[in-house]
């Protein structure tokens, strides 16, 4: 598993054993909120309030994490492509994976969590599952204009787009590429973990077939120095200024895995999409894209020079795609402080005010049961009964008194 093998790797690292062991002291602590629970113990290894950062925006961790609901009628799973709008066939499928991922959560990696936790952090005063009802901020990688509406308490924080800096000048030879290119240009990119250099002959051939054809320049992230019959219109780089390619006003679309931080800077700077996705939040993300119109997508096994000349022509040659994209970068653009300066100012709140423990829920405090009132319908559902079994005894005696009942007859007499 990744996540408890990445956190073994960071908390047996002669570094890190280094810190722990100096006496530091800290302000706050502020880990990742993605298969790393354990290193929520550096929180109260070093005394200091806990902010988590969930890479995925609301997840269902993040949001049991401080107590905020998360309903699965209307958030998609993960790995699905599914709406905040769903059919009953959608709805039944997403329930069952998340509650197969929430049993699987609990019962099999939160133990390991912990078990890791007490090897790790054997002095600790607080048991993982105390520290973890302690969390005083969530800051979530999202922002609603890109996503589907949440459900969120006063310490979730959507600080969706981060990493969007304001454009800097480009490589001067990718510069006189992109100002030069009458027909516009098209930036290609999986992101930096699928590497363009790695896709079969057949997929990257069909790539290369659809871009020969198109009057409009191509910029392809690719990790090798030369591409086997290249066609001129297109140019290779091993490494490109990703949003700040895609500021540039000659851009008219970008190629995508469908990537959550590729997504935000192509929707920030108002760029249409035609993703391929692969894997993880992907699909769900240009589900999004197709739903408000600023997208479409191509499946990976249906790559072929017909599918991919057709998806880009259907979103170069219909305005509505980038107006879409214009509209959603408007929306997300109109907000009194960039993300990374409100950020700033609630982990700034979260030192001044001690932990903000005035943010927390109290559904933290409840058990299952009663968060979930089984307790309260139990009741209910008792009295309910009662009233209805009284009602039916005295309905019952009041039709034989009346007569329209005949008489129980007493076989014990009768014999």
């Amino acid at each position: 598993m990744i996540g408890p093998s990445l956190s073994e790797v960071i908390l047996t690292h002669p570094k890190v054993k280094t810190l722990m062991n100096s006496g530091e002291q800290f302000d706050v602590v502020i880990v990742e909120c993605f298969v790393s629970d354990v290193l929520y113990g550096f929180a109260q290894h070093f005394n200091a309030p806990l902010v988590v950062f969930s890479p995925f925006g609301a997840s269902l961790w993040a949001n049991e994490l401080i107590g905020t609901p998360y309903p699965f009628s209307q958030i998609p799973h993960t790995f699905l492509s599914y709406t905040d709008r769903m059919s009953f066939g959608e709805r039944f499928i997403n329930t069952l994976l998340w509650n197969v991922d929430s049993f699987y959560y609990r019962n099999i990696f939160l133990p390991r969590q912990e078990e890791m936790y007490k090897t790790y952090f054997p002095n600790a005063m607080q048991s993982l599952p105390q520290v973890m009802k302690n969390v005083s901020l969530a800051l979530l990688n999202q922002h609603f204009s890109l996503s589907f509406p949440h459900p969120y308490a006063p310490n979730m924080i959507e600080i969706g787009g981060i990493q969007i800096d304001d454009p800097k000048p480009l490589p001067e030879d990718l510069q006189h590429i992109l100002d030069n290119s009458k027909h516009g240009v098209i930036y290609f990119s999986m992101g930096s973990m699928l590497k363009g250099c790695r896709f079969p002959e057949e997929k990257r051939n069909a790539f290369i077939s659809a871009f020969s054809k198109l009057n409009e320049t191509v910029l392809w992230k690719y990790e090798n120095t030369s591409l086997p019959n290249k066609p001129k219109n297109v140019f290779i780089r091993k490494w490109m200024p990703q949003s700040d390619v895609l500021a540039h006003p000659n851009v008219k679309l970008f190629i995508t895995h469908g990537g959550l931080l590729g997504s935000t800077e192509s929707l920030y700077h108002g760029k249409p999409m035609v993703g391929v996705p692969i894997y993880g939040d992907q699909r769900l993300n240009m589900a999004r894209a197709e739903k408000a119109g600023y997208g479409t997508h191509i499946e990976y096994e249906n790559l072929s020079e017909e599918t991919i000349s057709n998806a880009i022509r259907s979103v170069l040659d219909d305005p509505s795609f980038s107006s879409n994209a214009q509209l959603i970068s408007e929306r997300y653009r109109d907000k009194p402080m960039t993300p990374a300066q409100l950020a700033v100012y609630w982990i700034e709140y979260v030192v001044r005010h001690r932990g903000a423990p005035q943010l927390r829920s109290a559904i933290l405090e409840l058990s299952f049961i009663e968060r979930n009132l089984i307790d309260v319908y139990s009741v209910m559902m008792l009295l309910v009964g009662t009233v209805l079994v009284s009602l039916c005894v005295a309905l019952r005696k009041i039709m034989r008194f009346i007569g329209l009942l005949p008489k129980r007859i007493d076989k014990i007499k009768q014999q």
